[in-house]
């Protein structure tokens, strides 16, 4: 089984159950994210399968480095696993040549968010890295979207999209996206397309139409994969190797499929 289809049953194995069951067994956080002061504090109750899923994801493919748009859970989800790939094999990824191993930087709008977002990762500021930024609409090949105002300096293994908010999105005119009709259309990861390595992986959650004007714009070779059950949206970059360093990390992270 390649590489790509494996990451596929993966992302279709939970349902509430197993999410739930894996979550318990396999993580530390799993009493954090059922702990009443947590879901009385402003945010939407977990969904467990989505977490499970990601969490499966960065274990099975050893990621090191996490590029996440939106705040939330899933920050939390990440820094969780980044944590268990750094004590299991921290010690063979230090002869790897890569910046930023084992830690996720994060994206969101809202300052407020962050700061309450940052006492809850207080355990894993070894893992977690928050920026805050504004975000406008931007132009793609002609094409209205909308981008952050900064990124980070780094190369990330896997990227999750789930922000922003679409009210967000402001201008020095008023934007379109005052009316809440238009969906999101964020166009980041079409402006760094071609510095991506081979092997980056890519999760849209939700947020479809996004998903296809990504594939529509997108000019390198991503294996896809729509789930209209799971709503998610799965970018593979299937590409040879750049060179010998690329081949050697490529190897250690997926050594475990196959």
């Amino acid at each position: 089984m390649n590489i790509f289809n494996e990451r596929v049953e993966l992302i279709n194995k939970f349902d509430e159950d197993k999410a739930r069951s894996y979550l318990k067994n396999n993580t530390s956080i799993f009493n954090t994210l059922n702990s009443h002061e947590l879901l009385a504090d402003g945010n939407f109750p977990p969904e467990l399968i989505d977490l499970a899923r990601l969490h499966a994801l960065l274990i099975q493919g050893k990621v090191m480095s996490v590029l996440e748009y939106g705040v939330g859970f899933s920050t939390l989800i990440f820094a969780d696993a980044l944590r268990s790939n750094k004590n299991n094999f921290g010690v063979e990824a230090s002869e790897l040549r890569k910046n930023n191993k084992f830690n996720c930087h994060s994206f969101d709008t809202n300052n407020s968010w962050i700061k309450k977002w940052k006492n809850i990762l207080s355990e894993f500021g070894e893992y977690v890295s928050l920026y805050q930024s504004s975000v406008s609409p931007n132009y793609f090949n002609g094409r209205l979207c909308h981008t952050y105002n900064m990124y980070p300096n780094i190369m990330p293994d896997f990227i999750y999209l789930d922000g922003p908010d679409p009210s967000e999105v402001v201008s020095n005119d008023e934007s379109i996206w005052m009316n809440s009709d238009y969906p999101v259309m964020a166009g980041d990861l079409l402006f760094i397309e071609n510095l991506l390595l081979p092997g980056t992986e890519v999760i849209v959650d939700g947020r479809t139409l996004n998903a296809r004007f990504l594939e529509q714009n997108f000019q390198r070779n991503w294996k896809i994969y729509h789930s209209d059950k799971c709503d998610i949206s799965y970018f593979f970059l299937d590409e040879p190797p750049i060179g010998s360093y690329n081949k050697k990390y490529l190897d250690f992270r997926f050594s475990l499929i196959n």
